[in-house]
């Protein structure tokens, strides 16, 4: 067998014809012991002169397969009723059963089940008609014509979903249980042409003769287009703007790839076709070094780190040293699993049950279980102190019910087609959506009468927005980058180059930034009316000096792992500042230090990689702030863990100065202060409290303060917040994307601010003819202020919870910023986070994350577990919904390079899929199946942490190979011998 590419697999017979030997393209050979009748008894291959045995089967005396062992040794076992077979005993010792009826070919299965009664099924069959039962008692009907194609399913919950084929057998029409339907067109080769959604949009597919697909035009016009060379191999990608991309190989290998701004990548390949080396536009080198068996066994990155593993003969990672030297240790069960690992800060253990569900993980004696229904969903996890979050689901496995850790229950109500039509929440509050012909939410309504609609172009990507604030509206071009956002009466516009990089912002409210890109396509400057920063990088991209107005230069250097570990500020040749940075294992900050002033902070953490103390130095004083988290990751001040009382969930009952009560979806209503005479009634605001009012969609609606005045805040769609009012003044803001861009109380003071692109970090303040510098910290933050004469107008130093420690000059309102995202309003005390409010006295946020336990923090209502290499800009993620976040923009930056079904899949923050040919290493068989793309943290690597590292700058696109040689943690137990479906063709 050989792919037009030249990869090929030689099967060897004997006279008699029976296999012997499977021989690859690099001369690898898999030899293949078999019996008298010929059937495979041992596939086995030698490296380096010895001997390793893939598998071996054994067999009983009517031929059956009765017993297999894979190379690490673990055993499966069948046994049969004739040839039939009725019980498989897998590695682990669990047993699958099989029950027919009829016997010999005309055998049907009816019924099947493992121990315990997962999975257990019964089928039924009828004239034209298949009936499956499911453990839970849930049945699907299908019903299939004469030519066994089934046109007509029957769901769980009734819902029908039909399918119509043409003369060929290919499907040409569904129509799911709502009435939507896709349709596809086909040519004569069986390739489809045209794809219809829901809205009746069409995609077209072109194709040369061999097959290969020339170009894809989505239903607004983008259209992208490949060129292959004679062996088929894609050798040009033309993108809607006419952007080019060129590959070029060597042998069967790609050797080069030509970006569109001309920038070349160089690819060395070994003899076996890894890659061995990847030479970056700018001469910087990346290396990989294998062992004998194939397996990743060194790794040297951009900026000369080495990093060490060693696995075993099924790959599976053993060992790894990384760059600061910590070294990790993994150990796996028979099937594959990982049930052990410790380096030299943690330890971890898993235990797994029926076919690998994970039931528990156990860190340093606290333990996280997980519970499945009898068909392997889950159902529920217990936290480490006995808390239980549980799932209901429906018959399709669509959550239905929900109820957190503290008890609160959320209803799903869902349409035939699985879509959530209506949310049930406590308090009698409720939320209902309305969707368009692929699943776009049109229209959502609350019950406290505020309403939200959505529109969107042909191809999915947002065009306005209305609720009852604000009407936003968005013009994009071609590629779907958006040119103009309209806001009210305001417009936001963008310019870009050929290559996509934005280079001009501007706004009717007179902002006018000019942005400027180095040849590796970095940012290197921005100017603006009296204000420039020029930025200077290392040969891996990250940034070593800033050079602003004013004279004002910042100087920054890194260690081997591209940590900070020093910054200097100087203003007109005078230091400024002096912070050197040192780092301990793990990514964990151990001390920064000012040497001008000797001021310095100590931090430790705990057994769990929380950052746990803060030791703040300054001259003979010494000033410890505590941030200790329990086992269920609730937060006190105080190390012994006594100063403040929680309820189930992670909520904030009482600290040493006030009591907090919560409405029924756990929204924080009110903030008393302890007086000796609360009763056991429910109580009211008085004078020295703070009370909380909250709108339908979950934001945060009013504030009432401790004096009785009111603050309220209004929103656009996007939860962008656009109003404050406050004692008769309102203070507006227009946004640039997800930063806001200007902030007005009056229309003859604007201020406006500019942020580095593509970041939450802020550079500059305008205000009139007013320009000031903003400079921050390694993580993001503020610390200090520089006006255009170089003259220092701010500074302040945050703690561990971001509340103000120091600070110095003028107003600290004068830079409201604080973490990454955050915004502080001194008439709240409270940090506007995007979709939630942060405390900064008490550490956590005010309200529940709205994305659950998605937004993988300490507790619900947490922040980050170490903010000194972690941030949360929208107050609800680190790298899971920053993976999710990276998915919706790509759909809508380059939708060209998408399936309708990928992108739908995407907007949802699901990675988009290709359909696959691989060989099973297990098996040694060909398999065709689905597979998703994954990200590569392409400069830093994810472990290195840091608030850069999730940016859509460092994450790169890759299949699971290409993925598993650059990682280590990634083992795909197949090899890819083609792609089918690309993501650009892939269909559900």
């Amino acid at each position: 067998m050989e792919t037009a590419e030249g990869f090929a697999l030689r099967l060897s017979y004997s006279p008699g014809g029976v296999l012997r030997s499977i021989t690859d393209s690099v001369g690898r050979v898999i030899e293949v012991e078999t019996d008298t009748g010929g059937r495979v008894l041992c596939l086995h291959t030698s490296v380096a002169g010895k001997r390793s045995d893939l598998i071996r089967y054994v067999y009983d005396e009517a031929g059956n397969m009765v017993e297999s062992t894979d190379r690490q040794g673990a055993v499966k076992r069948f046994r049969y009723e004739g040839h039939l077979l009725v019980r498989l005993t897998n590695q682990t010792g669990q047993n699958f059963y099989w029950e027919y009826e009829g016997r010999g070919d005309a055998a049907r299965c009816v019924h099947t089940w493992g121990d315990g009664g997962v999975l257990e099924h019964h089928t039924e069959y009828k004239a034209g008609h298949t009936s499956t039962r499911n453990s839970l008692g849930f049945t699907t009907d299908y019903f299939y014509d004469g030519r066994n194609l089934i046109y007509k399913i029957v769901d769980e919950a009734g819902g029908v979903t039909l399918q119509e084929y043409n003369e060929y057998e290919e499907l040409v029409v569904t129509v799911d249980p709502e009435g939507q339907s896709r349709k596809y067109t086909y040519n004569e080769s069986g390739e489809v042409i045209c794809f219809e959604n829901g809205n009746g949009e069409r995609t077209h597919y072109e194709y040369d003769e061999r097959g290969n697909l020339l170009s894809v035009t989505t239903p607004r016009g983008a259209k992208t287009a490949w060129e292959y060379d004679e062996r088929d191999r894609v050798c040009k990608r033309i993108l809607p703007e006419g952007q080019t991309l060129c590959y070029e190989y060597e042998g069967l290998d790609l050797s080069r790839v030509t970006d569109e701004r001309g920038h070349v990548f160089d690819f060395l390949f070994d003899r076996e076709h890894r890659p061995i080396q990847l030479t970056y536009p700018n001469g910087s080198v990346h290396q990989w070094r294998y062992d004998a068996w194939g397996h990743l066994g060194e790794e040297c990155d951009v900026r000369g780190n080495h990093t060490f593993y060693r696995s075993d003969e099924a790959g599976n990672l053993l060992w790894m040293r990384e760059p600061d030297g910590n070294e990790h240790h993994f150990s796996y069960d028979t099937s594959g699993n990982l049930i052990h690992a410790r380096d030299q800060l943690r330890e971890v253990s898993f235990r797994y049950g029926s076919l690998g569900t994970l039931l528990s993980r156990t860190q340093n004696g606290r333990t996280v279980r997980f519970e499945y229904d009898t068909e392997l969903r889950l159902t529920g996890i217990s936290n480490e102190g006995g808390e239980f979050y549980r799932f209901a689901l429906d018959g399709r496995g669509d959550v239905v019910d929900e109820w957190g850790f503290d008890g609160l229950h959320r209803h799903y109500e869902r349409d035939g087609a699985g879509r959530v039509r209506r949310v049930l929440r406590p308090d009698d509050r409720w939320s209902a959506y309305e969707y368009d012909g692929v699943g776009h939410i049109v229209g959502e309504r609350h019950s406290d009468g505020s309403v939200a609609a959505y529109k969107y172009d042909k191809d999915g990507l947002l065009t306005a927005a209305f609720n009852d604030s604000m009407k936003i509206g968005f013009e994009r071009g071609r590629d779907g980058r958006v040119l103009k956002e309209i806001q009210g009466e305001h417009t936001v516009e963008s310019v870009y180059d050929a290559f996509g990089s934005r280079t001009r912002l501007l706004s009717d409210r007179g902002a006018d930034v000019a942005l400027r890109y180095d040849c590796e396509g970095f940012l290197s400057g921005m100017q603006t009316s009296g204000w420039s920063v020029a930025i200077g990088r290392d040969r891996s991209g990250l940034e070593i000096q800033r050079e602003l107005s004013g004279g004002v230069s910042v100087t920054t250097g890194r260690d081997m792992l591209g940590r900070t570990v020093r910054r200097d500020i100087l203003s007109g040749g005078v230091e400024q500042s002096r912070m050197r940075y040192r780092w301990s294992m793990g990514n964990r900050l151990h001390r920064k230090e000012n040497e001008l002033t000797g001021e310095s902070v100590h931090f430790g953490y705990d057994s769990w990689d929380n950052l746990f103390r803060a030791d703040y130095r300054g001259g003979s004083e010494v000033e410890s702030i505590y941030k200790a988290l329990d086992a269920l990751g609730n937060l006190f001040r105080t190390e012994e863990r006594k100063d403040r009382k929680y309820g189930k969930g992670g909520r904030l009952l009482e600290d040493r100065k006030f009591a907090y009560r919560y409405d029924g979806e756990g929204n924080l209503v009110l903030k008393s202060r302890l007086r000796p005479d609360d009763g056991d009634e429910a109580p009211q605001w008085q004078e020295g409290d703070w009370a909380y009012e909250w709108q339908g969609n979950g934001m945060l609606k009013s504030v009432k303060r401790p004096d009785g005045e009111v603050v309220s805040f209004e929103y656009d769609p996007l939860g962008r917040r656009i109003s404050k009012r406050y004692k008769g003044t309102t203070t507006r803001w227009v946004w640039d994307g997800n930063v806001p861009l200007h902030e007005w109380t009056n229309e003859e003071d604007i201020t406006t601010w500019v942020f580095e692109e593509g970041t939450f970090v802020p550079t500059a303040k305008i205000v009139g003819n007013k320009a000031y510098s903003i400079i921050t910290d390694y993580p993001g933050t503020p610390t200090e202020m520089y006006n255009s004469k170089g003259k220092k107008t701010w500074s302040a130093e945050l703690d561990i919870y971001g509340c103000v420690r120091t600070f110095r000059r003028r107003s600290l309102s004068d830079c409201p910023f604080r973490y990454q995202g955050q915004y502080f309003d001194s008439e709240t005390e409270l940090c506007y986070n995007r979709y939630r409010y942060y405390d900064p006295s008490t550490g956590a946020y005010i309200s529940q994350d709205p994305i659950g336990l998605a937004g993988d923090n300490p507790t619900i209502y947490g922040y980050v577990f170490d903010n000194n290499t972690e941030i949360d800009p929208f107050g609800l993620e680190c790298w899971k919904t920053a993976r999710e976040k990276f998915w919706k923009a790509e759909a809508e930056a380059n939708p060209h390079k998408y399936s309708p079904d990928n992108l739908s899949r995407m907007a949802d923050g699901k990675s988009p899929r290709m359909t696959v040919e691989v060989f099973n290493r297990k098996t040694g068989k060909l398999e065709i199946k689905d597979v998703s793309i994954e990200l590569h943290h392409t400069y830093l690597p994810q472990r290195n942490g840091g608030n850069v590292i999730n940016e859509a700058w460092n994450l790169t696109p890759v299949s699971p190979w290409t993925h598993a040689s650059m990682d280590p943690y990634r083992y795909t137990g197949d090899s890819l011998i083609r792609i089918i479906k690309g993501t650009n063709s892939w269909i559900k």
